[in-house]
């Protein structure tokens, strides 16, 4: 059952981005994580932009906790850089398949698309899809001056009225037609 995917604490969403499943989507104040508009989440996607810090001869807190009443000495004060490599954001009109785990420092960008099973280490530009792990560039999802009309377009940042009046626009196979193709189906 497909639900929207809600904005809490450190991690913001658009309008109308939807996932299939489990998530679980961490955000820190040092870390956030930002989701686009109109995204396409699949089942069990993992978004962590803090890892554990591996310089200290405990892992986890539970020993720093119990034994000494302190926390982990990697989670005082600031994340160190060992911890994180910075924020996460995924773009507008994203799609990531089932079982995706997205790392700290991460940008994928608008109209990219994820593929199953893929750990996201780097950031994935605009309008390409992507997969593996680690997860790398594939092919372009459009040609690419297709790709950078659908990025001066940004049709999420339409009224939903608008959406509705270009319905010509969202039928168009855009991994064949032209950019004059898609110019004459816009109405504003």
């Amino acid at each position: 059952m497909t639900k929207k995917l809600e904005s809490q604490g450190y991690v913001t969403v658009g309008h109308n981005t939807l996932y299939n499943g489990e998530c679980v989507v961490v955000g820190t104040a040092d870390s956030p994580v930002s989701i686009g508009s109109y995204c396409a989440i699949g089942r069990n996607l993992t978004i962590m932009p803090v890892n554990h810090d591996t310089r200290f001869a405990a892992i986890q807190g539970t020993v720093y906790r119990e034994m000494f009443g302190e926390g982990h000495p990697g989670e005082s004060g600031l994340p160190s850089r060992s911890r994180s490599k910075g924020g996460i954001t995924i773009g507008n009109d994203v799609w990531i398949a089932d079982n995706v785990t997205i790392l700290s420092g991460v940008e994928i960008g608008d109209g990219a698309c994820i593929g199953a099973g893929s750990i996201v280490t780097k950031s994935i530009p605009a309008y390409h899809v992507a997969a593996g792990s680690p997860c790398r560039t594939i092919r372009d999802r459009f040609p690419v001056e297709v790709a950078i009309l659908m990025q001066e377009i940004q049709w999420w940042n339409w009224s939903e009225e608008k959406i509705r009046r270009n319905k010509r626009f969202f039928l168009l196979d855009l991994s064949s037609c032209s950019t004059a193709d898609i110019k004459a189906s816009l109405v504003d």
